[in-house]
């Protein structure tokens, strides 16, 4: 059973109306959503500096690696790829 959003009652997961107060409880009802952790930045310009390497975009790639690095300098996938779109760009032998 769900809760009304507006009055509290129990309505059936199926209703699309609450029977006490009429509120249309399918819009309200976030039960059905399923949400994803929260991203941080940095993994999203990972993914990025990825999807250049992988499209072949070596100079995109190196220079979102670059910026990765001087924020986590410590992080050894980052340094990894890096050196391995810098030799794909021909700047590392």
């Amino acid at each position: 059973m769900n809760m009304c959003p507006r009055c509290g009652k129990t309505h059936k997961p199926e209703d699309r109306f609450c029977g006490f107060c009429g509120c249309n409880v399918t819009v309200q009802n976030m039960s059905n959503f399923v949400t994803k952790p929260a991203m941080k930045l940095s993994d999203i310009q990972f993914d990025l500096a990825i999807l250049y390497f992988k499209e072949e975009k070596y100079a995109e790639s190196v220079e979102v690696f670059q910026k990765l690095l001087k924020e986590h300098p410590d992080n050894l996938q980052v340094i990894d790829m890096l050196q391995r779109a810098q030799v794909a760009l021909g700047e590392l032998r």
